[in-house]
């Protein structure tokens, strides 16, 4: 029989059959997220433990329902369950303890996409760990894995594209700035047009197809040392224009150029 390691040590243990679910349908747990929690308690243990209010006989979950559903879901698969380590919460009646669920459940922080990509780094903790073990609510892992990790940086017309992180004189958002477009030549980067400045480097590639709606799909990849200067030059506009990642900064400059080709026609 396969046994879960415990990685943590609690103020004291309990079998699993001892806890009463405190928070109903308060929360779920997908298939696809009870498969991640699994993966991740196989590979390095069971390593938080479980926060409890003791009433009285009964053992109470104030935080830790989730791993408690994995671990029983793993026990009706033929794993072994050693006792659980667990913190006590003191809460002086029940609705003291049903409003602590709430705060156990609750996300105070919020985590940064940006912070995330430098922590993984770091670590050492590659896009496809980080998309097999964890739940991150607030990053979609697709979206981040487009945004830093896939060679593409723009899709659409290669033009909208900035060239140098000299100059961010590109206009501030809609939000902040309702005034009318600057004409021509005020949209620049570097000194010039952000609708018809090249890309960074001369070594890139423009991959050309046509898709069944007949449109063409232009996609400009960069090497590795250009894409490092295309993100600190978006760091720099995400700071002025006070968004919060890359593809805002992004989309809002291909949103410029095209009500600029739009004027001029």
């Amino acid at each position: 029989m396969k046994k879960i390691k415990i990685a943590c040590k609690g103020a004291d243990q309990l079998p699993l059959d001892s806890f009463e679910h405190f928070q109903g349908d308060l929360k779920s747990l997908s298939e696809e997220s009870f498969k991640k929690l699994k993966r991740e308690i196989l590979k390095r243990g069971f390593s938080f433990p479980i926060h409890i209010w003791k009433n009285g006989k009964k053992f109470s979950v104030i935080d830790g329902h989730q791993r408690l559903r994995c671990l029983g879901q793993m026990a009706k698969e033929g794993y072994e369950i050693p006792p659980i380590p667990v913190v006590y919460v003191h809460a002086k009646d029940e609705q003291e303890a049903r409003l602590k669920v709430l705060s156990g459940a609750s996300q105070y922080g919020r985590v940064d996409r940006d912070g995330l990509y430098q922590f993984m780094e770091m670590s050492n903790v590659t896009i496809d760990e980080m998309a097999l073990s964890f739940e991150l609510p607030s990053v979609d892992p697709s979206l981040f894995k487009a945004e830093f990790y896939d060679e593409t940086v723009a899709k659409g017309d290669p033009q909208t594209t900035a060239s140098s992180a000299e100059d961010t004189s590109l206009p501030a958002p809609p939000s902040q700035d309702p005034s009318p477009e600057p004409e021509s030549g005020e949209h620049s980067v570097g000194g010039g047009d952000v609708s018809s400045v090249e890309p960074h480097g001369g070594e890139r590639s423009a991959h050309t197809s046509s898709p069944p709606d007949g449109k063409v799909d232009l996609t400009i990849r960069f090497l590795p040392e250009e894409k490092q200067e295309v993100m600190a030059f978006c760091d720099d506009l995400m700071g002025k224009w006070k968004l919060e990642s890359h593809a805002e900064v992004i989309l809002h400059a291909i949103i410029q150029a095209h009500k600029k080709n739009c004027r001029k026609k």
